[in-house]
């Protein structure tokens, strides 16, 4: 994840978000409050929301991670 947060932020707080992996401190150094966001209950399109790109967006970065993800381990 740090690998792919040097190359690609915006992707590494996709999945950080996307995953459970540290998504408080993807909003505390966004400096989001979002009001009355569950993560547990949350989906893409609110995820998306709270980071404020579109679903899109949020899914074409997510791809980017897990490939970046997936090339890492199988290297």
């Amino acid at each position: 994840m740090m690998k792919l947060a040097i190359q690609d932020l915006a992707s590494a707080d996709v999945v950080r978000l996307e995953y459970g992996a540290g998504w408080m401190n993807v909003l505390k150094r966004r400096q989001l409050v979002p009001h009355r966001f569950c993560y547990v209950e949350s989906t893409q399109a609110t995820r998306a929301a709270v980071l404020g790109v579109s679903e899109r967006t949020y899914r074409n970065r997510l791809r980017v991670g897990q490939a970046f993800i997936l090339e890492a381990i199988t290297a």
